[in-house]
């Protein structure tokens, strides 16, 4: 089978409207998205506090500069969530035309086949209708708390200062929930055509190639990106742990600690599993290579082993060439790697997802160190 062309693949796999707009209109990276709704929100928080005198305030709602969780959200948590939502459409599609082009996949005749079955799924019209009507209906509800339409209250902030000022923030909730319900979409179903692939046909690995991963690293450094989207969710996690732990109630709110133990599991458990079909396709790989080299050896060694136990008989220097050239090879696959990533990129993902937790565990190193050393 030829080698295949990303050309092959259509020019856009992803048909999401809005991504479309930002990416093929916009002409926006998912960089650049991250940006212009970091200064966008800079821009509106900071006309919002100053038109209604709410940067500080001395009643129970925090002013803008004393509000963590909405600086936080705004300023950190939306962007990357925008950003990633662009990168989940653009980094998906490189992904695959670089998987489609791999040597290690050229002989896989249902992996292009099993593609083009799957693209469908990235061009669902019913899921962008129930992303974007759910995003609309948390924008709304969120509103309705803050204006006092609904019975319950959202999260404590410095817009309860001014209640109408939650209208002005109401583009931002619904981009950052459409952007989070799409990309999580976008990956589920990303991870699914990949465990469909690998789970049936052949795939070549490349033991030499410079991604250290035979050929496949392009899919770890997939998933690596994937802890961009648990990040934002770390540094959530963070600030409430701050916050309850600087009112020593942290012990004491078990939605707190189920969050942190549920992150702590499910941040690792998001990288390896999805990956677990992969690897499973490169070890039994590896091992029908190492098998066809033992089986060669076999056929020379006792070949070699047969002509040097008939007297007045050479052994066959061709053989003996075969035996050395097949031990060289078999080194060679034996250190192949059997996972589509390396150490440094597992250290990658583990800094990203938990490197958000680390004021956190300062905060609760400090406040119990401060209980237990006396200080003058």
């Amino acid at each position: 089978m030829s080698k295949a062309s990303p050309a092959s693949l259509p020019k856009s796999i992803d048909r999401d409207p809005i991504g479309q707009f930002i990416d093929r209109t916009l002409h926006l990276n998912p960089f650049l998205f991250g940006v212009l709704i970091f200064i966008l929100n800079i821009v509106v928080d900071g006309l919002l506090a100053w038109r209604f005198n709410a940067f500080f305030s001395s009643s129970q709602n925090p002013g803008l500069l004393q509000d963590p969780i909405a600086l936080t959200t705004d300023l950190i948590v939306e962007p990357i969530l925008c950003g990633l939502f662009l990168w989940t459409i653009q980094g998906t599609e490189s992904m695959l035309r670089t998987l489609s082009d791999s040597d290690a996949l050229k002989t896989n005749p249902k992996y292009r086949e099993q593609l083009k079955h799957y693209l469908p799924l990235y061009r669902n019209r019913a899921i962008f209708v129930l992303a974007l009507v759910l995003a609309l209906f948390f924008t709304f509800t969120q509103v309705a708390a803050y204006m006092g339409w609904v019975p319950w209250r959202t999260l404590s902030g410095y817009l309860y200062i001014f209640p109408p000022m939650s209208f002005a923030r109401a583009p931002f909730w619904f981009i950052s929930i459409y952007a989070v319900l799409y990309a999580i979409y976008n990956v589920a179903v990303t991870i699914f055509v990949l465990h469909r692939i690998f789970q049936t046909g052949k795939i070549d690995l490349v033991p030499l190639h410079p991604d250290r991963c035979a050929g496949l690293g392009s899919i770890g450094d997939y998933m690596v990106r994937i802890g961009y989207v648990l990040a934002p969710l770390g540094f959530i996690i963070s600030i409430w742990v701050i916050i309850e732990n600087s009112k020593n109630t942290l012990l004491g709110e078990y939605v707190f600690l189920l969050a942190i133990v549920a992150y702590v599991v499910l941040a690792p458990s998001l990288f390896f599993l999805p990956l677990w079909t992969v690897h499973r396709a490169m070890r039994k790989s590896k091992r029908n290579e190492l098998l066809k080299l033992a089986d060669l050896f076999n056929q020379n060694y006792f070949k070699s082993v047969d002509d040097l136990s008939k007297p007045n008989k050479a052994s066959d220097e061709n053989a003996n060439k075969k035996i050395e050239d097949v031990t060289r090879l078999y080194a060679v696959i034996e250190k192949t790697p059997e996972w589509p990533f390396d150490f440094a990129t597992v250290g990658r993902y583990i800094a990203i997802v938990f490197g958000p937790l680390i004021p956190a565990v300062i905060s609760v190193i400090v406040t119990e160190a401060s209980k237990r050393i006396p200080f003058p």
